[in-house]
């Protein structure tokens, strides 16, 4: 009888002392990420969040320099809030004031750019519902795009390359910058181009869902200090940061609609270390890349408002 009470308390201490190994484990593995964790979500947090209202909002577009590259209309691509597919809107350019003038019915947060049979595209433009913004284009630039065009295709045609001048498709070139004011002014003007983000989580065979879950942890850190180390404004790594929080709940949620990660509770620590109760989420790009965790894991998140944002976009297409 007394082996077995021994035998018993010897087991209880054991399990005990595992236990507090296992939370100190978890403890030291969280803190080695807890700098590189704050400068995330500082730099996330200077950015504007999006409004979630509706609002009538004018967009004044003034040309510098039109005469070097004379047009009579733009055309604006518009993404709504609570819209996956763009809209085409086209106003007339006025010769006299060099200026275009757009009145659009805002439901939040959206983003446009604009463009025409001169102007390619121009770079994003963040719009707040409510607001009159001005959006300052400079001709200058499109005539600096199209000589740097015709450049490249110059010497690949005289490096026999090509055997005539036609385009070979355009090569890569930075989006015509615009400059605004407004509640977006600061993104808008540092806002160029964005870098692809995403995680490439290839789990070993014999992975179990633990593992598999430190190891998106990992890497979606790693990525991070690529990000926070690299080139650019920080306004523009601030939105790089939010499209790959994205990308890596979508991993996770992949991963466990997979079967990679089988334990609940191993989903769940990632979706707690992501933060996901941001709505700055939802300036992102990359904003739809979660559907999958909204459509089979949203108990998960329940103060996201990722939730929030799909039920209203599957509202407004008549999803119930």
């Amino acid at each position: 009888m007394k082996d077995n009470m021994f035998f018993a308390k010897l087991v209880a201490i054991t399990f005990c002392a595992f236990s507090v190994c296992l939370v100190s484990f978890a403890q030291t593995s969280m803190d080695k990420y807890e700098e590189t964790i704050k400068q995330v979500d500082e730099l996330i947090a200077s950015v504007p969040a999006p409004i979630l209202e509706e609002g009538t909002t004018v967009v004044n577009v003034h040309f510098s320099n039109l005469e070097l590259t004379p047009c009579d209309d733009l055309n604006m691509t518009l993404i709504r809030y609570y819209s996956k597919e763009p809209e085409t809107f086209t106003a007339e350019i006025d010769s006299k004031a060099s200026t275009a003038v757009f009145t659009l019915q805002l439901d939040g947060t959206s983003v446009c750019h604009f463009s025409n049979s001169k102007i390619p595209f121009t770079s994003d433009v963040y719009l707040a519902p409510g607001e009159t913004v001005d959006v300052w284009l400079d001709m200058r630039e499109v005539v600096k795009r199209d000589k740097t065009i015709d450049e490249v295709r110059r010497l690949i045609y005289e490096a026999g390359l090509t055997e005539c001048r036609e385009p070979i498709g355009p090569p890569v070139i930075n989006l015509i910058p615009v400059t605004t004011n407004g509640h977006y002014a600061e993104v808008n003007n540092n806002l160029r181009s964005l870098r692809d983000v995403y995680l490439d989580v290839k789990p070993q065979d014999n992975c179990i869902s633990s593992e598999l879950a430190d190891s998106i942890m990992d890497i979606y850190i790693q990525n991070c200090k690529g990000i926070l180390q690299g080139t650019g404004s920080d306004v523009q790594k601030a939105f790089e940061l939010i499209d790959l929080r994205l990308n890596a709940a979508n991993v996770a949620a992949t991963k466990a609609y997979l079967g990679k990660i089988t334990d609940t509770s191993d989903l769940k620590r990632v979706l707690q270390f992501l933060n996901l109760n941001d709505t700055r989420l939802l300036l992102g790009q990359s904003k739809m890349a979660a559907f999958l965790l909204y459509q089979y894991y949203k108990d998960l998140i329940p103060n996201s408002p990722l939730v929030d944002y799909y039920e209203a976009l599957m509202k407004s297409l008549g999803v119930e």
